[in-house]
């Protein structure tokens, strides 16, 4: 089922008597009768759109906004109904069922205290002295490194750009996995720094014009490179997080992948599945903690469920002598 197109505005005083000079709301348009108000805050509207709420041709029109035909396109509903599926990527509805293994993770990111006082990022998401402090590493504004981007499609408007998360997390490419005489791991770091591996949040963050369709698109095409690092060591079955937020919306999306086995009209390729999971309104006290404390509980998660998981595959593939998989991305 779409969701609902939903817009929500700032309410303007009923009883214009309390305005001294200014012309009566009949006399102008409610825009102009703003602009009357010296002191008045600025009208703000928050949209929500799907894919399927999106009018036909509803492209911007570069020369009239100054944007990039990239941006242009990543708010387009093209980008959800064309690129989104010529990259096998597939988003889910509220009532879209998802397999067991992962409401497994949801479930077990929603078991940690609701309330965590004391402990976040300057915390390095640590609960006790003993945990390693490094572990958990993040960058801000870096692009991925070629050879872990998808690849090129025929099409221009169908190849995924290579995007700069606002802010990314995932653990220390220097402290995390043990040390092994003669090799690293940097095969499994894709952003450009090389500063962290196997990344499992990724952040996008919008202003009051900005747009959260846009910011979700961005994140998207972030959590499908993210996941394109675990095929070694965790095959088919891989979950991570992406955010999306703006000051008063902020959508937290389970992201996962399978691998759908061959039939006659196609190969055995993988396929990326995108749902929300939880959602915000940052603006008022209580859901921005609410929120601080949910992705608290996600970096728990990750630090207590999904690393454990990365170390045990990656043993794994040492042992059997590190050989590539077939789904790993060739680059660019």
């Amino acid at each position: 089922m779409a969701n609902t197109h939903q817009k929500t505005s700032s309410s303007v005083a009923a009883n214009s008597s309390v305005i001294t000079n200014c012309p009566t709301i009949s006399d102008l348009t409610i825009q102009n009768w703003l602009d009357t108000l010296e002191e008045a805050d600025v009208l703000e509207r928050e949209e929500t759109y799907s894919y399927s709420d999106m009018p036909p041709n509803s492209v911007p029109v570069e020369s009239e906004i100054g944007i990039s035909s990239q941006v242009t396109w990543l708010n387009s509903p093209g980008f959800r109904q064309q690129t989104l599926r010529e990259n096998s990527m597939k988003l889910l509805y509220d009532d879209d069922p998802i397999p067991e293994w992962v409401q497994s993770h949801i479930n077990k990111i929603n078991s940690y205290p609701t309330s965590i006082s004391g402990y976040y990022r300057d915390d390095k998401w640590t609960l006790k002295p003993e945990e390693n402090r490094e572990l958990i590493s993040h960058v801000m504004k870096t692009g991925f490194q070629e050879r872990s981007l998808p690849p090129i499609m025929a099409e221009p408007e169908n190849t995924l750009h290579n995007p700069q998360p606002d802010l990314l997390y995932g653990y220390s490419s220097w402290d995390s996995l043990p040390k092994v005489k003669g090799k690293n791991y940097i095969q499994f770091a894709p952003t450009t720094l090389n500063t962290i591996i196997f990344p499992y949040l990724a952040m996008e963050f919008k202003g009051h014009l900005g747009s959260i369709y846009q910011a979700e698109n961005h994140a998207f095409v972030e959590g499908r490179i993210c996941l394109d690092t675990t095929w070694p060591c965790l095959g088919d079955q891989d979950f991570i997080i992406v955010i999306a937020a703006s000051p008063n919306t902020c959508r937290i999306w389970g992201m996962w992948r399978t691998v759908e086995k061959e039939t006659p009209d196609h190969e055995e390729a993988p396929v990326y599945y995108m749902k929300c999971i939880t959602s915000f309104d940052p603006q008022f006290f209580d859901m921005a903690k609410e929120l601080r404390n949910y992705i608290f509980r996600i970096q728990r998660w990750a630090r207590e469920d999904r690393f454990p998981r990365i170390v045990k595959g990656i043993e794994e593939w040492e042992a059997k002598g590190r050989p590539p998989h077939r789904f790993t991305p060739v680059g660019r």
